[in-house]
């Protein structure tokens, strides 16, 4: 567990597990940060699952990453200096602006494997990814 300034915090956690011929990995993280700037924070969690086995040559290696993250983005604050004015320089201009998205990506690498050398391989996959965004823009 991390913790830090501006209500900062993320937790980790893993899972390993080896069986005879196979293996299994599960690991992941939720993060909370309130923002340095107003309405500005974001939370996000990653999860991870890795199994891999293997059958006299056949090597199999499946995994699956999901990623979830809600964003409050904070604009910039404008004129000359005004980075000075304690008060000032935390808000934010823009606090309707953010971006949520979510993603998963999973793939399957299977080799056939003889004496060291690698003589069939393929990996398919799959990844899928949401996203919604308003954005603010640079004063420039």
């Amino acid at each position: 567990m991390s913790i830090g300034p501006h209500d900062y915090s993320r937790g980790m956690f893993s899972f390993a597990k080896p069986y005879d011929k196979n293996a299994l990995l599960v690991y992941g993280n939720v993060t909370h940060d309130g923002g340095y700037k107003d309405e500005s924070g974001f939370d996000q969690q990653k999860i991870n699952v890795i199994h891999q086995y293997q059958i006299v040559k056949w090597n199999v290696k499946n995994v699956l990453a999901a990623t979830n993250l809600n964003q409050e983005t904070a604009g910039f604050i404008k004129g000359y200096e005004t980075f000075k004015d304690l008060a000032l320089k935390k808000k934010n201009p823009n606090p309707e602006a953010f971006r949520n998205s979510q993603s998963i990506r999973a793939y399957s690498q299977v080799k056939y494997t003889q004496n060291y050398t690698t003589l069939f391989s393929i990996t398919p996959y799959f990844r899928w990814t949401d996203m919604q965004f308003l954005q603010h823009f640079l004063p420039w």
